[in-house]
């Protein structure tokens, strides 16, 4: 049988933050899909809702919904969801904070590079599942979206291209992701041109 994936999602509002943890280890082979990102709580939020990862990996000074917040969420809707805390703050009081709320680990952002973050993960992942917290999907159930996501965002191994040119060869597609980040009623169009 494949050996399964535990999910991650990188939260941090810092963009360079989120690549440079991207591309510390190489997920796939260390048994982790990072299945998403986002750049603040209220981004995170939604994911969690749509795409349930195991681990949540999150910075505490964000805009718009803080780390705290989102812990708060975590731990209130999804128990089983394992928390670690990034912080530039060394500051022992904001650390207990966080592990009042559920977090299992915290990493300092000015230590944090592919050794320390891989044990982290080791680390958190063995815990949940001592505690039989982690609900893991197959390999081979890795979803074709997280794939093309991992191209395009440019942080894919070449397992992902030959699996992604096995399954479209032959076929012609074209991807396209609209975010929309003014979430204001106002509707805009654009003239189509013929």
């Amino acid at each position: 049988m494949p050996k399964s994936l535990t999910k991650v999602l990188i939260v941090d509002d810092e963009r360079l933050i989120r690549q440079g943890i991207l591309h510390y280890i190489n997920w796939q082979d260390e048994g982790f899909e990072v299945v998403g990102e986002a750049s603040n709580g209220e981004e995170a939020r939604l994911l969690i809702d749509e795409l349930k990862p195991d681990i949540v990996i999150t910075d505490i000074v964000m805009p718009v919904m803080n780390g705290t917040d989102l812990i708060k969420y975590i731990k209130a809707h999804y128990p089983a969801i394992e928390v670690i805390v990034l912080s530039s703050y060394a500051d022992f009081d904001y650390v207990r904070d966080t592990f009042k709320h559920g977090v299992i680990d915290y990493i300092l952002k000015p230590k944090l590079d592919g050794e320390v973050l891989l044990e982290t993960l080791k680390r958190v992942e063995k815990t949940a599942d001592l505690k039989g917290h982690t609900v893991k999907q197959d390999q081979m159930d890795v979803s074709l979206k997280s794939k093309v996501d991992k191209v395009l965002k440019k942080y894919h191994h070449d397992a992902d291209l030959d699996e992604l040119n096995q399954i479209i060869s032959g076929q012609v597609f074209v991807f396209v992701e609209v975010r929309r980040s003014d979430f204001s009623r106002e509707e805009r169009s654009l003239p189509l041109s013929s």
